[in-house]
């Protein structure tokens, strides 16, 4: 073998070597070397579930990022916990069939398998209700017993003709409580005043009246 052809393959091992013992580092695994051996090691798991339950939506801290504990608290048990926003649009509803129209605030939910609108969003298109034998379930399985039925109408945005959604949404009296549930800081909005946001009053809390599901979550 030629001197260089030693020095290359001696880097490439050099190389191979490290490689692995990054790639362990990173996964936590047992180191090994580039022949498939498995080195001993003793050092514990770098990251350790813990969650605690009770009421409140849960805020993960940022440990995960780190390689610390990741723990989940309920915002009751950690007043001071950083605010987490729920994605909200607002957009126009058609009823195209009347040709009435009104602006809605839509919550934009990627788990949500069908779209939603309120009775009283519904009411005010003058849009017409069918019967549906349709069962949903919440979270833990609850079952939502007040389906009205189900309606056809069409969403657009606020400052413009496209994109065109025609969308089944089904319909309830109520989807959620007020979004944010409490009111954003101001500095906030401060710093996001040179943004053009698709819900511009998303830090007052308000009620939704259309969910947009996982079926036009990746159009919009």
């Amino acid at each position: 073998m030629k001197p260089d052809a030693q020095v290359c393959q001696k880097s490439l091992s050099s190389f191979d070597d490290l490689f692995y013992a990054v790639l362990a580092a990173a996964d936590n695994l047992p180191s090994t070397d580039k022949s498939g051996n498995i080195a001993e090691t003793s050092s514990p798991p770098l990251v350790r579930s813990e969650v605690s339950c009770s009421s409140g939506p849960p805020s993960v801290s940022a440990g995960a990022l780190t390689g610390a504990n990741v723990t989940a608290h309920s915002r009751a048990a950690v007043p001071d916990c950083d605010m987490v926003l729920l994605g909200t649009c607002q957009v126009r509803a058609f009823n195209t069939a009347a040709g009435t129209q009104c602006t809605v605030r839509a919550l934009v939910d990627s788990g949500a398998q069908d779209c939603f609108i309120t009775t009283a969003c519904a009411k005010t298109l003058g849009l017409k209700l069918r019967r549906c034998n349709l069962t949903l379930a919440g979270l833990g399985q609850n079952i939502v017993t007040d389906v009205k039925g189900v309606t056809d109408c069409a969403i657009r945005p606020v400052h413009g003709d496209a994109p065109h959604f025609n969308v089944k949404p089904v319909v309830l009296d109520n989807i959620t409580a007020l979004i944010p549930s409490v009111k954003v800081p101001s500095v906030v909005r401060e710093r996001c005043n040179h943004l053009v946001l698709a819900d511009r009053d998303y830090d007052v809390p308000a009620k939704i009246d259309l969910l947009i599901g996982a079926e036009l979550f990746h159009g919009i």
